[in-house]
């Protein structure tokens, strides 16, 4: 029998890592005044929480595949 994953914890992770890279986004921000460097920055925050995002897509599909394999 598989072990049943935690889907509130993996939530929790999931939104902790956006809000991380959010708050690292308006700090950055902050802190610079070259709109380059803003711009920069604000795509790879973006990357950063796609990825976050594909990655808790794949765990609560692997999660739902794991549970119901029918």
């Amino acid at each position: 029998m598989p072990r049943k994953i935690d889907l509130k914890g993996l939530t929790a992770r999931a939104s902790y890592e956006v809000d991380r890279a959010l708050s690292r986004h308006e700090k950055a921000c902050k802190t610079s005044s070259d709109y380059l460097l803003d711009r920069w920055v604000a795509k790879m925050i973006a990357v950063e929480v796609d990825a976050t995002w594909e990655r808790y897509a794949e765990e609560r599909l692997i999660s739902a595949l794991n549970h119901e394999p029918k």
